[in-house]
């Protein structure tokens, strides 16, 4: 077992997954990829925070609000993963539906033995500083 892929959406299902894959990872010293999917419009963000951006002239409110969830959804799951003693941890955001996403994710990782990711076609990009982050390496 070289790689376990997780989809993460900070639910406490999901946080269980990564406990459990984190044992994995530990144990078979496989990379643990944490994966999260961001739909063009989550279901977290209320319809007020929309009415107030809009209000304001703020477009990209509701892409930074979204970013940052994100964000804060992974850097959770990765450190409940450290704290099971899982040591190569990749936490990558993705977008687009999430089923999809992650089965698309888990078919590029079958078909690249040289475990570095390629963007699949049609997929949004982040901007560098947004790319995937890794732990362990």
């Amino acid at each position: 077992m070289e790689r376990i892929l997780v989809g993460v959406d900070g639910s406490a299902p999901s946080l269980k997954a990564v406990d459990f894959a984190a044992d994995l990872a530990s144990k078979y010293n496989a990379e643990l990829i944490l994966l999260k999917v961001v739909e063009d419009r989550p279901p977290e963000l209320e319809a007020a925070v929309e009415a107030y951006a809009r209000s304001e002239h703020m477009p990209a409110a509701e892409a930074k609000l979204v970013l940052t969830m994100d964000d804060d959804i992974l850097d959770n799951a990765r450190r409940e993963a450290l704290a099971k003693g899982a040591t190569q941890i990749s936490i990558e955001p993705s977008f687009g539906e999430p089923a999809a996403q992650i089965v698309a994710a888990a078919r590029d990782r079958e078909s690249r033995p040289d475990r570095r990711r390629q963007p699949r076609s049609g997929q949004a990009r982040r901007p560098p500083s947004r790319q995937r982050r890794s732990e362990g390496r």
